[in-house]
């Protein structure tokens, strides 16, 4: 009998997504061409020059480059360096000129006031030529008790600079985030997250306290869900939970990634932190998915953990959640937890006319699936000695998934069982044999109870009848094989 799996698949965010980089034609002028101007501009009373943005393409923020925050020369009031010093506090800014710098760049259209609060910053962080209005600016940092915070934002700033090296980099440092808004496959992705990651641990503690950096991190962990990047997906994913541990669809991403991991045999680890993930739903998403989060739930304690009553449980209420208007997505998980229940019943030699009802509620539910079909043909061989109906129902699967393993197991265990009365059975028992032996044996270990029970008959077949077909070595091998994986 077929025991059904099932994943979350596709239930990723959707939140749009706002690039924080600009291409080099909406760069402003080069330094040299700004200092020349400076110098023959106008004199100290003047009003301090107000940058104006290049043009841009439309919906593209205006990007400074970080020589121009450092090269640009500007004049304060009391009060806008009241500004400053509030904005450099500011959550979002915890790494002051890297903070204010990208802050920038996800702020369309991009206030003078914070322009000029990262000119304000260069001449903080760089104290160098200031005028005297300037000067004023350690008075009125510790008149606003102030100087402590900005001294240990100061040298964690000029640490991170000096490991990130050539700021001109920047853009290069983060094309990763480019790329990831790319719906095809991108071959060349690991090159740029490669240059990303060797500078990670600098840029990420800031891009994950700027709100506007959060979706943009989310649309890199959904790229590395659609390259089958698994693992990093992952990684990337425990990072933006860490801010936003309520955040349902980057929870779904991580679930997915590690269910296809648990179905290559990885990350059994993370199972415990999946059965919680779908726990939680359970309190927090609507009634209408709790058919699916608890069969999530009773699947891990089915396939992973073996603890069939558990399972059971969760997948008779899943059950409950089913309703006649339901739709594709709680059909298709009713379904499975029908199926699943109904292998549990008879695996404990239970009400075999309820299991009969569960199996033909699988297939209302989800009509010509090869794994429920699979399940009432095995039914009508096993349990009611169907064996024409079994057959029938048996090549139906298989037109539908030609090399469904459990069927073809299944197939050649009927024709065996009909040779004695049937010599042209062992032809078609030997077509079903010669497919499952051209398989891995990882494939045929997936369903090593049912290959194994089929490959005992056919053992049992060749010997009586001196291997004509030379096939008893091969079959036996593989039973060896199979009967340490399946006691």
């Amino acid at each position: 009998m077929r025991h059904e799996r099932g994943a979350a698949e596709g239930s990723g965010a959707r939140e749009s997504e706002v690039a924080p980089w600009c291409d080099e034609a909406d760069a402003p002028p080069s330094a040299a061409a700004r200092r020349a101007a400076a110098a023959r501009g106008a004199g100290a009373d003047s009003e301090p020059p107000r940058p104006s943005a290049a043009p841009a393409r439309p919906n593209t923020p205006y990007c400074p480059t970080y020589d121009f925050l450092l090269t640009t020369k500007m004049a304060f009031e009391e009060e806008e360096i009241n500004n400053l010093l509030a904005l450099l506090l500011h959550q979002d800014a915890a790494n002051i000129g890297l903070g204010l710098a990208i802050l920038a760049h996800n702020t369309p259209p991009i206030d003078n006031r914070i322009l000029y609060a990262l000119n304000m910053l260069s001449l903080l962080l760089l104290p160098q030529n200031l005028s005297p209005q300037q000067k004023k600016l350690p008075e009125i940092m510790e008149k606003t008790a102030l100087m402590a915070e900005i001294d240990a934002q100061r040298e964690r700033y000029l640490a991170a600079a000096s490991q990130l090296g050539n700021s001109s980099n920047f853009h290069q440092d983060i094309y990763i985030f480019a790329v990831a808004e790319e719906t095809a496959q991108q071959p060349t992705y690991k090159r740029w997250l490669k240059k990303y990651e060797q500078k990670r641990r600098h840029y990420e503690p800031l891009f994950l306290r700027n709100a506007a950096w959060h979706n943009n991190y989310l649309g890199l962990v959904r790229f590395l869900y659609k390259q089958e990047d698994f693992w990093r997906c992952i990684n990337y994913a425990d990072m933006l939970l860490k801010m936003l541990p309520e955040n349902h669809n980057i929870g779904m991403y991580r679930y997915n990634a590690v269910y296809n991991l648990l179905r290559k045999g990885e990350a059994k680890e993370e199972i415990p932190q999946q059965i919680r993930f779908a726990q939680n739903a359970l309190k927090t998403q609507h009634p209408d998915s709790f058919c699916m989060y608890n069969v999530l739930i009773a699947n891990n304690y089915y396939f992973h953990y073996k603890e069939n009553e558990r399972a059971e449980e969760y997948y008779r209420e899943a059950l409950k959640y089913q309703k006649g208007d339901a739709t594709f997505a709680r059909s298709t998980h009713a379904a499975l937890a029908a199926n699943n229940i109904a292998s549990i019943v008879l695996a404990r030699e239970g009400d075999e006319n309820e299991a009969y009802k569960l199996i033909l509620l699988a297939n209302s539910l989800v009509p010509n699936s090869p794994y429920y079909l699979d399940s009432l043909a095995y039914f009508e061989w096993r349990y009611k000695g169907e064996a024409a109906k079994a057959k029938a129902l048996f090549h139906r699967v298989l037109t539908l998934a030609p090399a469904h393993t459990s069927t073809q197991a299944h197939l050649m265990g009927i024709y065996i069982a009909e040779v004695s009365h049937n010599k042209a059975a062992w032809a078609q028992a030997k077509k079903q044999l010669q497919s499952l032996l051209s398989k891995s044996i990882e494939d045929l270990a997936k369903e090593a109870k049912h290959v194994s029970r089929a490959f005992e008959a056919a053992k049992n077949y060749l010997s009586q009848n001196k291997d004509k077909d030379n096939l008893l070595a091969e079959v036996q091998a593989i039973l060896t094989i199979l009967n340490e994986i399946e006691p």
